[in-house]
């Protein structure tokens, strides 16, 4: 099996790949973030350790994270939260129309209530959210 060399471009995005990796993983390390994380998300699925053969008591934990996330979660969600675009001077009102519409089509063609949902749910549950929004444009000539 031979291995080919690789170019000093892909070197270069190699270094800064491996680079990037090591400097995300260092900043969720800063003030123990990630193991907060996994005990938020232990205490909303309301985690409990393993019983062992000659443990006899019972180790039930009563669900009181989850119960109080999703009953937020269902107030929260019923409100219908959106962004909405209002126009400044009347002369903008068709502008703000369009644009309206606009951002109810790919609302629902990129399931936003869906998309919302989880993020206000883990916000709930980890106490942060990362939400990424893309795009697509289509060069035509």
């Amino acid at each position: 099996m031979s291995i080919v060399p690789l170019s000093e471009e892909q070197q270069f995005w190699k270094k800064h790949t491996y680079t990037r990796f090591q400097l995300m993983k260092d900043s969720r390390s800063q003030n123990n973030r990630e193991q907060k994380w996994d005990d938020h998300q232990k205490q909303y699925e309301a985690w409990r350790p393993p019983k062992y053969a000659d443990d006899w008591q019972s180790n039930i934990v009563p669900p009181f994270t989850t119960s109080i996330v999703e009953a937020s979660l269902s107030e929260m969600i019923d409100q219908t939260l959106q962004p909405r675009i209002q126009a400044r001077k009347k002369e903008y009102v068709p502008h703000a129309t369009v644009l309206n519409f606009v951002k109810d089509y790919t609302w629902d063609v990129g399931y936003g209530d869906m998309e919302l949902f989880k993020a206000i749910k883990q916000n709930l549950i980890l106490g942060t959210t990362a939400w990424q929004d893309y795009y697509w444009q289509d060069k035509r000539a």
